[in-house]
């Protein structure tokens, strides 16, 4: 399963997140049963729960990226559409070997169908400075405590 984005530990459940406050989160579920645990279904999406929480209530928040192998080699996944993935790279030499489109001098990306790839790896990091400041919750998770 292709995983990407902002996530959190809520009530020993993990969540994605959506828009952030300074103060608060909303977290979002897909589970049907979330409604249990107070999540509201979204005023436009039909089968999206959030519930908005104090970010001093998250136990733990990071960043997952998705990286994927495609002819053998690692990709990231920069986006997902249907049953579509767009890898990128920033290696010429790999990006000419596989036809990639490129964007900027060092920045390649090529939209390739799922089944093409191999295995699917979701990197998890929040212990550093850099994951606090994209995910933006601040909690304990995110200052490494």
């Amino acid at each position: 399963m292709i995983k990407q984005g902002t996530f959190a530990k809520y009530n020993g459940r993990e969540y994605a997140v959506g828009r952030k406050g300074r103060e608060w989160v909303n977290l979002i579920s897909t589970d049907t049963t979330s409604v249990i645990d107070g999540f509201l279904p979204h005023k436009y999406e039909s089968g999206i729960f959030m519930k908005k929480v104090q970010k001093s209530d998250i136990l733990e928040s990071y960043m997952v990226r998705a990286i994927v192998v495609y002819k053998e080699i690692e990709f990231v996944v920069r986006k997902r559409f249907n049953d579509t993935v767009l890898i990128g790279t920033s290696e010429q030499h790999t990006a000419e070997s596989f036809d990639f489109y490129r964007l900027t001098k060092f920045n390649y990306e090529k939209w390739i169908p799922i089944n093409e790839v191999s295995d699917i790896k979701n990197e998890k990091s929040h212990s550093s400075s850099k994951a606090a400041f994209y995910c933006g919750l601040h909690c304990s998770g995110c200052r490494g405590t």
